[in-house]
């Protein structure tokens, strides 16, 4: 019995499935692969934006008034925006940032404690969200400034103060004349021997 030309074996659909499957694999394949790679560049990306935030934080955390405290501070609700643990945190400490601060005694001792409190409640959220494991009573206690830090910080805060004050007519630039004594400038004796001659 002679076949025709137009009869389909077996083994024909099977070749058939099989080059449009290949196909669909050298045009598609590619394609997806450009895909998942990009998708998994910007999930890298957006882990390594969190993860900046939460070292900026830890690393400033005792330097509140810093630039990049408050730029990692502000960057917070973007980056976070789907953990709700997080966000409910920052709402808490912005809301405290904005609150008037009480004069100094007991009222303004408490409100300092909590506003520490939350801000040390929205890094332990934030740590958690970033899949860092830190223990949230350690945060505060392990933080370290150096003393002199601070004390630079409020003397310059203070000679801003002063000069802004001065500059805006408030209060005024004393000179007093110097005696002879005080504009003579000793200079340091040479520690190196003269040239030879």
């Amino acid at each position: 019995m002679t076949e025709s030309f137009w009869t389909l074996k077996l083994t024909d659909c099977i070749n058939f499935a099989i080059l449009a499957a290949t196909i669909v694999a050298i045009v598609y394949g590619p394609i997806r692969a450009v895909e998942i790679t990009r998708h998994k560049d910007i999930e890298r990306d957006a882990e390594t934006r969190k993860r900046l935030i939460l070292s900026t934080l830890m690393r400033t955390r005792k330097m509140v008034m810093h630039p990049d405290h408050v730029s990692a501070l502000n960057q917070v609700q973007l980056e976070f925006f789907n953990y709700q643990m997080v966000v409910d945190a920052y709402r808490a400490y912005i809301a405290n940032l904005s609150e008037t601060v009480p004069p100094p005694g007991n009222d303004l001792r408490n409100f300092l404690t909590r506003r520490n409190d939350l801000f040390f409640d929205l890094l332990y959220a934030i740590a958690i969200a970033s899949g860092v494991a830190l223990d949230r009573h350690e945060l505060d206690r392990l933080a370290y400034i150096p003393l002199g830090w601070q004390t630079e910080q409020d003397e310059l805060r203070v000679f801003r103060s002063s000069v802004l004050a001065v500059l805006q007519g408030q209060k005024p630039l004393f000179v007093a004349a110097a005696t002879p004594q005080q504009t003579q400038v000793q200079t340091p004796p040479n520690p190196f021997p003269p040239a030879p001659a």
